[in-house]
């Protein structure tokens, strides 16, 4: 098979551009990896930082601009900020969006063995994701067993890289998936997906379990909760006329303004 091309865009990976700095004059270590530096991104000499690609696992723009702020705060402030503080979600672009933050579920077995919670939810069973026609798609996320702690989340599908952040802010602040299951959502937005994924947590409680069982068997076999029950239905109708009445209104008003 032959085909036709103007141009080619070749991927091979990246190499940190590091030659001619005379790095070893400065008593700089240095990798083929990039540059070595320690938790507070300082350098083998102490009064020389690194930040971004050139020293950093995560080579993210989002992760460049923040260690950036780290090393200035080290070095020109006095302070003591560390990397491995820091909870880095990352999101690949493709069709459908895949985001993670935290442990990988891998990592989470190696480090806690069996004392740690599944739970997913399915984007087709949200309102807002069947609305819009993106129901392929999942949030799934991890805490342990004892407390409520997220330790880390996989979302697959539309919009994942916007719904991380939710769950990115949760762990920062060290909030447990029953406060995110408090969280008030506005409706229909397809961060429920976090909400009503993170409230999974309750049908864990001894006093909540059976109700929670029988809502999600509920669910799975039946779709969306809400879509399920007539009346919710004539609601997201009404909504949704509100909504077209509302741009049909504004258009007129442009148009008379002209």
């Amino acid at each position: 098979v032959e085909e036709l091309f103007d141009e080619l865009l070749l991927s091979a990976g990246r190499v940190p551009n590091i030659e001619g700095l005379g790095l070893e004059a400065a008593g700089v270590e240095y990798t083929k990896d990039g540059v070595t530096v320690n938790d507070h991104l300082q350098t083998s000499n102490p009064n020389i930082y690194a930040t971004g690609d050139v020293c950093l696992k995560e080579q993210f723009t989002h992760m460049s601009g923040t260690s950036a702020v780290l090393v200035t705060d080290n070095a020109l402030k006095g302070m003591k900020r560390r990397y491995s503080d820091f909870v880095i979600p990352r999101v690949t672009f493709t069709e459908p969006e895949v985001a993670h933050v935290g442990l990988t579920e891998q990592e989470i077995k190696n480090k806690f063995g069996e004392e740690y919670y599944v739970f997913k939810r399915d984007f087709k069973i949200v309102d807002r994701n069947i609305t819009d026609g993106y129901k392929a798609g999942f949030c799934k996320m991890f805490t342990k067993k004892k407390t409520d702690e997220i330790l880390g989340c996989t979302i697959v599908g539309h919009g994942a890289g916007e719904m991380i952040a939710m769950v990115t802010t949760a762990m920062v602040g060290k909030l447990g998936a029953l406060t995110v299951a408090n969280i008030i959502s506005p409706y229909p937005t397809m961060h429920e997906n976090v909400k009503f994924t993170a409230a999974g947590y309750r049908g864990k409680l001894k006093n909540m379990k059976p109700y929670y069982e029988k809502r999600l068997k509920a669910e799975r076999e039946g779709g969306g909760a809400t879509w399920a029950n007539p009346a919710a239905k004539i609601s997201i109708l009404a909504l949704c006329g509100v909504a077209v009445a509302a741009a049909a209104y504004r258009f007129l008003a442009n148009k008379r303004a002209k």
